[in-house]
């Protein structure tokens, strides 16, 4: 490990390190240098080419950053740049790092090794014991990037026998979604997201009134993802709700969307997403009064997740090239809109 290496190390995503790093950081990496006579002037000079290959900042010459009890002068601190303006050459197998990441020198090249460097800093410095943060405070933390973390999370860093965020005392936070609760008596009913933000409020003004559903959740679109289920599934358990059911646009991203969403993320909630067979037949019969244009026909992808009844007619309008936005079932669909026992088509 270089010196570098060991400043890294100490600043733990961090660009200053005072006096009492550069010491510790010297004797990690050269611990015969660091207990010899001479360590202070060794230290400053291995400082001071690191400074003149840009690869940190020392204080002024003729400032007070400097400790001049002792000569030579020794820098109170250092500065280093940011990761991006820092290649640095990491001998994987040379580090004694921490349990944690025993399994570092498996992994061969890797494109940052800065960030390695601040893990093993958080676990060096006591991180087994911090207390449980989000994510993002974390990230911040150990990087000086707040999301570098989510993007980590994708590496070859994380994944089954490597690193995990219980590991770094920190957990995932879902993006809070919009939604508006349904009026007094629809506790124990189910909970409806809505693919598209006009919809959304047309649909909560709707059951303000009726109370058909214990809450209606914007979905955000292509943001029903794992974090927007796990939030719907927490205000599911809040209001009791036995199941989610969803109302989007009737085309591929309408249905892939919330298909994606039932097979590979509600259940590790415990969670039932089900197609509002209701409204999709509604918006059936208003596609049948509205000119909608044609074009290329539209993928089937996700079709399967409809009720049986539902596919062959969505089919049929997909075939033709038309899509079916959901804006055709809006306020005054649901004004004139009695209830229905029938969940089929």
């Amino acid at each position: 490990m270089t010196l570098l290496d060991g400043l890294i190390l100490e600043a733990g995503g961090r660009r200053k390190l005072d006096r009492s790093a550069l010491w510790r950081a010297f004797r990690a990496a050269h611990p015969i240098e660091a207990t010899s006579g001479e360590a202070r002037e060794r230290l400053v000079v291995r400082l001071s080419a690191l400074a003149a290959e840009g690869r940190l900042v020392l204080p002024a010459p003729t400032g007070a950053g400097w400790d001049r009890s002792a000569r030579p002068p020794l820098p109170e601190w250092v500065r280093l740049p940011s990761p991006p303006e820092t290649p640095i050459e990491l001998d994987l197998l040379t580090v004694p790092w921490a349990p944690e990441l025993g399994f570092v020198p498996s992994l061969g090249r890797i494109d940052r090794p800065a960030d390695l460097l601040a893990l093993q800093a958080f676990f060096a410095s006591g991180g087994r014991t911090r207390p449980i943060v989000p994510m993002r405070e974390r990230s911040v933390q150990l990087f000086g990037d707040e999301k570098r973390l989510e993007r980590l999370l994708y590496t070859s860093i994380f994944g089954e026998g490597r690193l995990d965020l219980a590991k770094l005392r920190c957990f995932a936070m879902a993006p809070p979604l919009v939604y508006e609760d349904g009026p007094l008596g629809s506790h124990g009913r189910p909970v409806l997201v809505i693919e598209n933000h006009h919809t959304w409020w047309s649909f909560c003004s709707w059951n303000a009134r009726v109370g058909d559903y214990a809450a209606v959740v914007y979905g955000a679109g292509g943001g029903f993802g794992r974090d927007a289920v796990a939030f719907v599934a927490e205000r599911c358990r809040v209001l009791d709700a036995p199941h989610v059911g969803y109302f989007g646009d009737l085309d591929r991203d309408g249905l892939v969307i919330p298909w994606r969403a039932a097979t590979s993320f509600a259940p590790a909630h415990g969670l039932r997403i089900l197609p509002e067979a209701r409204w999709y037949r509604l918006l059936l019969r208003r596609a049948d009064d509205v000119l909608l244009p044609t074009g290329t026909a539209q993928p089937e992808e996700g079709l399967d997740w409809l009720p049986e009844g539902l596919r062959g007619p969505v089919r049929e309008h997909f075939r033709a090239g038309r899509r079916i936005p959901q804006e055709l079932v809006g306020s005054e669909q649901l004004a004139g809109e009695e209830r229905s026992v029938e969940d089929v088509f």
